[in-house]
């Protein structure tokens, strides 16, 4: 695919020298030069006088300066020339290197390094040969070892200059030549920033379309090219394990098929809506030999995802999540900043896939923004010998009739069978629903035939498509209950599921209830205190959930509520019955007692 990126700079001119690459695409402006190792080392003996015996292929790389010399013969002609690594996508180039660069000898792809994965140089005898300035670079190109000429020891000629530069474009000179630094935010590893001026926030998922390369959630801007080293490497990871080496299947597709658009991501490079060929070795290939049954011997996992807007959220409910699956036998799997190539709520279908890939023989997710405020009554008591797919309904409601109800996918539970997996491939290839305001949760109700539950734009007559109906069950309600805009349920709940508030109110109720979870398990409060708390109290949040700003010191106070409540040796708490201005108000005004 780094050729067929290539081949898509239709006005660039690219030269590939290699001993095992195939041309399959015939891009005019793409010519692979066939050479063997021996061949190439022959070659710099001749160009350079350095002797390359030692050199394994990877220890090439130091010879990327001197490649201009070594095959001034091809590049004769051009303005510029330019080193390029393979373990990238280029995205139209032109758009970012044009008439704006032809004040410069040398032009780096990084603000602060010359980058080996894309520079361009001034086609000149004198730029051909910078490299003889660089101090020992005969022996660092003859060395075993990779000594990283092309990068480090050739922006040592510009560093006193760049190290006083400040910005993502700086400037250079060294001896009458002219050089710019300017970051192309390509590469997500080894201590670069992203846009926004952060290291940990860098796109986990990009988008190659149409000649041009977008990061997830940056749509409204293409960038110059995405460097992939740290998905193919664990050079640059602190557990030395790179996600493609997780895999059997890296390329998902027949690249002559020439696609429009891909993706390309942790889980490897595939068509856009299409579920990650997930081939871990140690997964099982095809459905469960056996029906799984309830059963105390079934293996679980419990998972869930978030990304850096739910990051405090689930510093609240994934120690919540692990109590709860370490007491009913569960793996617990939770996904940071794991993305999709669609509206991030559709993670989960992805992830659900995945599993099922596993030898699991039920997964069960739950939303980051829900608890679970009961820890002993178990989800496998709702499972049915006959059904496979497990979901809530926001309120309780008969199938089939047009009641305003809806599911929720907040909270469900699968069956590892082929059915399921059926059922969650037709999901995700709904494509009507991708940017609907339900999401995934829409496809869901849709690929159920349960068109009653939508609003009135989608609205219909139900239409059960019995394969999938057959298997479908709606759980208690007490594994997907929202105390803030639900009537109360009889009995007990399980889960309290905090949707449609803004995530400051969100993290005022999860914190709360996970400290009364946790004097409750404590001892120190009764269960029907915290649930009175829940019912009653929070469930006035949404009258001020969208002023933010009156929220922030609510989380605050609270916060230090919290901690005094935590050190309780013993004594009830005060019930908090008022409405939500009362309880900032005690909050404020001596509450902690």
């Amino acid at each position: 695919m780094y050729i067929y990126s290539c081949g898509h700079n239709r006005d660039i001119n690219w030269l590939i020298v290699s001993d095992c690459a195939r041309d399959i695409f015939g891009f005019p402006n793409v010519t692979i030069k066939n050479m063997s190792l021996d061949e190439f080392r022959g070659l710099a003996k001749a160009k350079l006088g350095v002797d390359l015996q030692k050199v394994s292929a990877n220890g090439l790389a130091d010879l990327k300066p001197a490649l201009g010399l070594m095959f001034e013969d091809e590049i004769a002609g051009y303005d510029y020339f330019g080193q390029s690594d393979i373990d990238v996508i280029y995205g139209d180039l032109r758009a970012f290197y044009n008439e704006n660069i032809r004040g410069f000898d040398v032009v780096s792809a990084h603000d602060w390094i010359i980058a080996g994965h894309l520079s361009l140089f001034r086609n000149t005898e004198k730029i051909r040969n910078l490299f003889r300035l660089v101090p020992e670079w005969r022996e660092q190109m003859e060395s075993p070892k990779v000594c990283s000429l092309d990068e480090k020891g050739m922006t040592l000629l510009f560093w006193r200059d760049l190290k006083r530069a400040k910005g993502s474009r700086r400037t250079a000179r060294k001896r009458g030549l002219h050089a710019l630094f300017e970051e192309q935010f390509s590469t997500s590893f080894g201590g670069n920033i992203w846009i926004d001026k952060r290291q940990d926030t860098f796109p986990k998922q990009w988008k190659w379309k149409d000649g041009k390369v977008y990061a997830h959630d940056v749509f409204e801007r293409h960038f110059a090219y995405c460097h992939f080293s740290h998905l193919q490497s664990g050079r640059w990871r602190p557990d030395g394990v790179a996600p493609w080496h997780r895999h059997e299947t890296i390329l998902q597709f027949d690249p002559k098929s020439r696609p429009r658009e891909f993706v390309l991501d942790g889980a490897g490079i595939r068509l856009p809506g299409r579920l990650p060929m997930q081939q871990v070795k140690k997964a099982r290939k095809g459905a469960p030999k056996v029906r799984a049954k309830k059963s105390d011997k079934a293996k679980w996992c419990l998972f869930t995802a978030y990304d850096s807007h739910l990051a405090d959220m689930a510093e609240i409910t994934v120690p919540n999540m692990q109590r709860y699956a370490d007491r009913h036998g569960m793996e617990l799997r939770a996904y940071d900043n794991r993305y999709v190539d669609r509206r991030p709520h559709w993670l989960k279908v992805q992830l659900a896939r995945e599993l099922l890939e596993e030898d699991f023989d039920f997964i069960f997710w739950v939303d980051t923004d829900a608890i679970f405020v009961d820890l002993e009554t178990s989800i496998k008591d709702e499972i049915e010998d006959d059904k496979d797919l497990y979901f809530c309904v926001e309120n309780q409601a008969i199938l089939g009739t047009h009641s305003r109800t809806r599911i929720n996918s907040g909270v469900f539970v699968l069956r590892n069978t082929q059915l399921t997996r059926d059922f969650l491939d037709v999901v995700w290839k709904t494509s009507a629903f991708e940017e609907h305001d339900w999401s995934d949760q829409a496809a869901i109700i849709a690929v159920l035939g349960l068109n009653s539950m939508f609003m009135e734009e989608h609205r219909g007559e139900d239409f059960i498509d019995s394969r999938f109906h057959d298997a479908l069950k709606i759980m208690d309600i007490r594994w997907n209950y929202c105390p803030t805009y639900a009537d109360a349920v009889d009995g007990e709940t399980s889960v309290h599921h905090y949707f449609g508030l803004d995530n400051i109110s969100k993290e005022v109720c999860l914190r709360f209830e996970a400290t009364a979870l946790d004097l409750v398990e404590r001892g120190l409060m009764e269960k029907a205190a915290a649930k009175e708390i829940a019912f009653k109290s929070f469930r006035k949040l949404h009258l001020i959930s969208e002023k933010q700003a009156a929220m922030k010191p609510l989380l605050g106070a609270y916060q230090e509520v919290s901690k005094e409540l935590r050190s309780l040796k013993a004594g009830p708490i005060r019930r908090v019955k008022d409405h939500t201005r009362k309880v900032k108000s005690r909050f404020f005004n001596g509450a902690k007692s």
